[in-house]
């Protein structure tokens, strides 16, 4: 649970920003959470930097030098391009490089996490801290999409609407059924 990650994928609402941005963002997040904490202002750029080139692929580096690797992290397609130099924002939308089962089994681990039950509200992961929607930066209909498409393919899951609120419902060890989407 590094700090910098869950405060940049979970508690960070800024779309577009730039590393200094977030670095200043970090600090009072830092300040208000933990307040007897010394953050050196150098290690929280550090954080930040290595966020931004993890997620968008950061600059791009001399073809020869080890820097020029790109991070797997990139294909998750988190962050990209701002509209301006400097400046990177989350992507918001469908993740071609994560599969529905990945989605879903997301959402099982969430829901196992906050609750003790085997029914969660949509709206919970889309939008807590902690939640695939949020930390995936999804929006409503990808995350319904890939929910949706793992319901046709597992009769274990499900998708219903009671009164307005949409929720997954799964039946029988959320534990298999995870394994078996993530294998």
């Amino acid at each position: 649970l590094a700090t910098a990650w869950r405060f940049a994928f979970f508690g960070y609402s800024a779309t577009e920003f730039s590393v200094d941005e977030l670095t200043a963002e970090m600090g009072v997040f830092v300040q208000r959470r933990f307040p007897t904490a010394r953050a050196a202002v150098s290690s929280l750029r550090k954080d930040a930097t290595c966020i931004v080139q993890m997620y968008s692929g950061g600059a791009q580096a001399r073809v020869d030098s080890e820097e020029s690797i790109r991070s797997p992290f990139t294909q998750l397609e988190l962050l990209g391009a701002g509209f301006s130099p400097k400046r990177v924002a989350f992507r918001v939308g469908e993740k071609p490089g994560l599969s529905a089962s990945l989605i879903t089994a997301l959402s099982i681990a969430f829901m196992k996490n906050v609750q003790d039950s085997k029914s969660i509200a949509f709206s919970r992961l889309l939008r807590d801290v902690g939640g695939p929607g949020l930390a995936l930066r999804l929006s409503e209909s990808a995350l319904y999409a890939a929910l949706e498409q793992v319901a046709r393919e597992q009769s274990a899951v499900h998708l219903a609407d009671t009164a307005g609120i949409v929720s997954l419902t799964v039946e029988g060890s959320r534990l298999k059924l995870f394994r078996r989407l993530v294998d």
